[in-house]
């Protein structure tokens, strides 16, 4: 598995509604083909891909009602999704783009 890229112009709050509201349900029993890697179950993709979400952003929520800065967020702990590829080139940039979106939601 890969850590999920949030790119520039990821809303991820809408993401999670989607995933949330529409996606769990019809994917739940579903085997699952990513863009990158072998194909998994559906119980897989909500940790790694849904549980990500709300961990970075429930992070970032925190640093943001902490008066916290964008410099502070590049620093979030996401130690538990480390054993993923890419952690370390996505890991601070995700955060960082979290943060500037969460700032105006």
């Amino acid at each position: 598995m890969r850590l999920l890229p949030i790119f520039p112009d990821t809303d991820t709050a809408a993401w999670l509604d989607t995933w949330n509201s529409t996606f769990s349900e019809f994917a739940k029993d579903k085997i699952i083909v990513p863009g990158h890697g072998g194909p998994t179950d559906f119980a897989t993709v909500d940790e790694w891909t849904r549980g990500y979400l709300e961990y970075i952003r429930g992070k970032v929520a925190i640093l943001i009602e902490q008066g916290g800065t964008l410099a502070d967020a590049y620093q979030i702990d996401q130690s538990p999704y480390a054993h993923l590829a890419t952690f370390e080139e996505l890991a601070s940039k995700n955060a960082g783009r979290v943060f500037e979106t969460m700032e105006f939601e």
